[in-house]
């Protein structure tokens, strides 16, 4: 993998290029993935600020919604704000919102990334490499550094670019349930409405209302899945949260997938649905994602 350091929007980055894609990762931003591309193509995967405005940047205490929410984003240890009988996490997470640490090795060709919490809680960190086949790859691991269960979920706010007539595909099964969180004034029904999918394009058909937004869960346990030109695949966190954004939110339109290890927005909720959130005392929890394209 090809490691450079650039000037992304402003701010400092670190370029990867492997086959298939190129990413910059902007490591004192909260480690935020702030563009992937398409090597053979140009094409830009990854959504991005419109204009290319100034970089708006998250303070640990600011709201996420007003910053730079584009591209991707590890949200960790939870999505909403939730409390978990000591003190609440913060919304959309802590690790984004502080910078991180990072190493590159040129003779490994990877980038190494870390951030600990600013409560003494966990050490977050990620690996970026490349496959053999040229994809990407990111390793990530969770520790636990107390006395005590921590109970957390890691997700992928990934904010993907509206590929026309592209679909979110489950390319290891052919059905799949998809339970609502939210959806515009309920026009998908209230929360815990529950829709059968086929490799989940049902709700992802062109004719949807403009000016909506709608968010699911997949049911099922999942191991990769394609949209457009872009796949996916995951080891150790296979739950999928898909959030359709017709124009609802800045007025802007995007696919985002959620992959993470825990579904439902909060380490209580991903527990009342049977996904296991906690990290034991002084233990480690470890997962996958790998990045790749159909356009090599």
């Amino acid at each position: 993998m090809e490691i450079k350091e650039v000037i992304f929007r402003g701010k400092k980055g670190v370029q990867l290029k492997t086959k298939q894609l190129t990413a910059v990762v902007l490591p004192e931003n909260g480690g935020k993935v702030g563009s992937l591309k398409v090597n053979k193509t140009g094409l830009e995967l990854y959504k991005q600020v419109p204009g290319d405005p100034e970089y708006k940047e998250l303070t640990y205490d600011g709201d996420y919604c007003s910053a730079d929410v584009y591209a991707f984003d590890d949200m960790f240890p939870t999505i909403d704000p939730w409390n978990n009988g000591k003190r609440t996490y913060a919304d959309h997470g802590e690790v984004v919102r502080m910078p991180w640490k990072y190493e590159v090795n040129d003779k490994k060709g990877t980038l190494s990334m870390k951030v600990r919490s600013k409560f003494g809680e966990y050490e977050f960190s990620k690996v970026f490499s490349e496959t053999d086949d040229g994809r990407l790859a990111i390793n990530y691991t969770a520790e636990n550094l107390t006395d005590e269960n921590f109970p957390c979920l890691w997700a992928a706010h990934m904010m993907l670019e509206v590929q026309k007539d592209a679909v979110i595909s489950f390319n290891d099964m052919e059905d799949s349930t998809a339970e609502i969180v939210f959806s515009t004034n309920d026009f998908l029904g209230k929360r815990g409405t529950k829709y059968k999918i086929h490799k989940g394009s049902d709700l992802l058909v062109n004719g949807r209302p403009d000016n909506v937004a709608y968010k699911y869960y997949v049911l099922e346990e999942r191991k990769n899945l394609s949209y457009g030109c872009f796949d996916l695949e995951m080891e150790g966190c296979p739950y999928i949260g898909v959030w359709m954004n017709n124009g609802d939110f800045k007025n802007m339109k995007n696919v985002a997938i959620e992959v993470c290890t825990g579904g439902f927005d909060t380490p209580g909720d991903a527990k009342a649905h049977g996904h296991r959130t906690d990290i034991g005392s002084k233990s480690r929890r470890q997962w996958s994602i790998v990045l790749g394209t159909s356009e090599n």
